[in-house]
């Protein structure tokens, strides 16, 4: 486990009004945490398969 998570979702079932296939959505205890998350190796390993199975992406970090 990567430290600062506090989950991890991963969602398949879009509506059928939707423009996206899949969703992972994630929190997170700090933006800090979220700045490591995005730079741990695990990350990057397994960001670098999906990057080779997807055609476009799209992001939004947001505080609440």
């Amino acid at each position: 486990m990567i430290e600062g998570i506090i989950s991890l979702d991963v969602l398949l079932e879009p509506l059928s009004g939707s423009n996206k296939d899949i969703v992972l959505n994630s929190v997170f205890i700090s933006e800090e945490a979220l700045t490591n998350y995005q730079v741990h190796p695990e990350h990057v390993r397994v960001s670098r398969f999906v990057g080779t199975v997807m055609q476009n992406r799209c992001c939004m970090d947001y505080m609440e």
